[in-house]
């Protein structure tokens, strides 16, 4: 059984793989409907809409090695090279970017801007969230189709005024989605596919989407193809997703149940130290004022539909109290989501309050997810691996099967994906990743010898550069960022790990009675 939902009049297809079988997924989007609450469709405010991150894999020969390739492995294996050898080795015959030809692009992206996972009281946050209609679906069996409407009410006993559920795409999202795809094609499609037609670059594609139940970026992966493709393509790349179990995109803390025990012993270390936290005190007090200074106000009971409404990967529970308080993360993106859609922030707090705890959440990722315990293992290692050999397989022409020919991969995840993955490189600069954020992986070949690649790591638009440290071991030319292929699988290696490594890791070792 496949089933097809309409998002205003394009057509996208969604696969849903799970152990057994999957279900192929239309998405339609109108645009006719002008939904978009501003002018024209597309009609895009620039300036707000703000990260876009740019994901480049690059792919490397297994077994199509050449002799010359080999006897320089080896020689770099057996000698004690300086740093400067290895400088002249790597990048010597390199002396422009024209001499290099980008064979793949690997895209990792935050959804675009969601509201509140967290149920706000209305007395914090009263003004209405505004989320384009899941309008329609159409369920095929077989050559027969049915269709059926679907409507989004807005007195369904949600915390949130307007007509969104928590942690769903909003329209400024989906427009902010558009932008990304929009800075992805002037970037990329050129270099990528020079003159190929639309219909010919689809083929050449591979999207894939977490599974979430408010589906924010399984819609934020198609407005970012709108964006990327523009709205007159004849067909839009399949959308793949995963269930639950199989999920390689971000670490689920209750499937793999090691990891959820660890961030939770991590998250209650946080909030204790938060605790010594004067200004966050501070900011704590005033939004506790506001909680006991309308506690006798009713609040509205969770509706039936409560069960769609996923409670986020990694946020705490409803902010009723202090305890509930401790989890700033969830805060934090409560706070940036309000400003980002044109809310009033809640009485009593300041921009600069909301700059501080963004600090204090960017400062404690490294933490939450360090490398200790296996962490990022378990959050990315199979992603990893994957990024890895793809980019492996894109390098060896006798390798290549017809997924394996892809030269852009766009896979829509979460600030808890880009966040370990950052770290596992070792490139986490303490903020934590905005709405939107893109970490893009350029993958390049020399045009006199495709055999040598080189990776080059862009976030936010900017070229990553290892630390002063990491530079004698990886090697990256000061000027470009490229790194070595070979050297960026030295990098990720640590981290690498596969199903069965990582199903065994994940068991939690109770104790025995």
């Amino acid at each position: 059984m496949s089933f097809t939902s309409s998002l205003f009049g394009k057509v996208f297809k969604t696969k849903i793989f799970s152990s057994s079988s999957f279900l192929n997924t239309s998405q339609k989007i109108h645009h006719g409907k002008r939904v978009f609450m501003i002018g024209s469709t597309l009609a895009l405010a620039t300036g707000l809409y703000g990260i876009f991150h740019h994901d480049q894999d690059q792919s490397t020969k297994l077994d199509g090695s050449s002799n010359q390739d080999d006897h320089f492995k080896n020689w770099i294996g057996s000698s004690p090279l300086q740093a400067e050898d290895l400088y002249q080795f790597y990048f010597g015959d390199i002396q422009s970017e024209d001499e290099l030809e980008l064979i793949k692009v690997q895209i990792i992206n935050r959804h675009g801007a969601r509201t509140p996972i967290n149920a706000i009281p209305s007395f914090i946050d009263s003004k209405p969230w505004e989320c384009l209609p899941y309008d329609s679906k159409v369920v095929l069996i077989g050559d027969n189709h049915a269709h059926f409407k679907a409507v989004m009410e807005t007195d369904d006993g949600l915390e949130l005024y307007g007509n969104c559920m928590k942690g769903q795409l909003t329209a400024k999202g989906s427009l902010q989605m558009v932008e990304v795809g929009k800075s992805l094609r002037d970037q990329y499609l050129e270099k990528l596919f020079g003159n190929l037609s639309v219909d010919e670059i689809v083929k050449l594609m591979y999207v894939r989407s977490s599974d979430i139940r408010s589906r924010r970026t399984e819609y934020s992966a198609m407005y970012l193809l709108l964006g990327l493709l523009g709205e007159n393509a004849k067909e839009y790349p399949t959308i793949h997703m995963f269930e639950e179990s199989r999920e390689t995109l971000y670490g689920h803390f209750k499937v793999c149940a090691k990891l959820g025990s660890i961030i939770s012993k991590r998250l209650k270390t946080l909030g204790e130290e938060t605790e010594k936290d004067p200004r966050l005190l501070e900011i704590k007090d005033k939004l506790l004022d506001l909680l006991e200074a309308n506690s006798a106000q009713p609040q509205p009971a969770q509706s039936q539909t409560s069960e769609i409404h996923d409670k986020g990967l990694l946020e705490a529970k409803r902010v009723n109290n202090a305890k509930d308080l401790q989890q700033w993360e969830s805060i934090n993106n409560a706070f940036l989501g309000m400003l980002f859609h044109g809310h009033e922030l809640p009485k009593g707090i300041t921009l600069q309050d909301v700059e501080y705890v963004s600090q204090h959440v960017g400062k404690s990722g490294s933490f939450l997810f360090s490398a200790q315990d296996d962490v990022l293992k378990m959050n990315v290692g199979m992603l990893l691996r994957h990024l890895v050999t793809s980019m492996k397989k894109s390098g060896n022409k006798h390798l290549q099967k017809e997924l394996d020919q892809r030269k852009m991969e766009v896979y829509l995840a979460h600030d808890t994906t880009i966040m370990p993955l950052l770290l596992a490189l070792n490139m986490y600069n303490d903020e934590w990743p905005a709405f939107a954020a893109t970490l893009a992986f350029e993958l390049y070949a020399t045009k006199k010898n495709p055999s040598k690649q080189f990776v080059k790591i862009v976030y936010n638009n900017q070229t990553l550069f290892l630390k002063p440290e990491q530079q004698e071991q990886f090697v990256q030319d000061s000027k470009t960022g490229l790194i070595p292929l070979e050297k960026f699988m030295e990098m990720t290696k640590p981290y690498e790990i596969s199903r069965h490594e990582w199903t065994e890791i994940c068991k939690l070792n109770r104790p025995r009675n």
